[in-house]
């Protein structure tokens, strides 16, 4: 005859207690969103680093001709 103890009677709950909470984080969509803004946060901040990599050297020419000009 099997007999089940306290501790495994504990083991037990605590399996489906952590069933049912990935039961339920998989059925809710809060992380899709979550995921959703890291992306577009990522989309703008690439966006930004090309902008900056493309227009640096003209605007670093820029403020040199405005301090060429100042300068005279």
């Amino acid at each position: 005859m099997l007999t089940i103890t306290k501790f495994d009677q504990q083991l037990l709950r605590e399996k489906k207690e952590m069933k049912n909470a990935l039961s339920r984080i998989i059925r809710t969509e809060d992380g899709q969103g979550l995921v959703e803004y890291g992306l577009i946060i990522t989309g703008i901040a690439l966006a930004a680093i090309a902008a900056i990599w493309l227009l640096g050297p003209q605007i670093g020419q820029m403020f040199t001709d405005i301090g060429t000009q100042l300068a005279v």
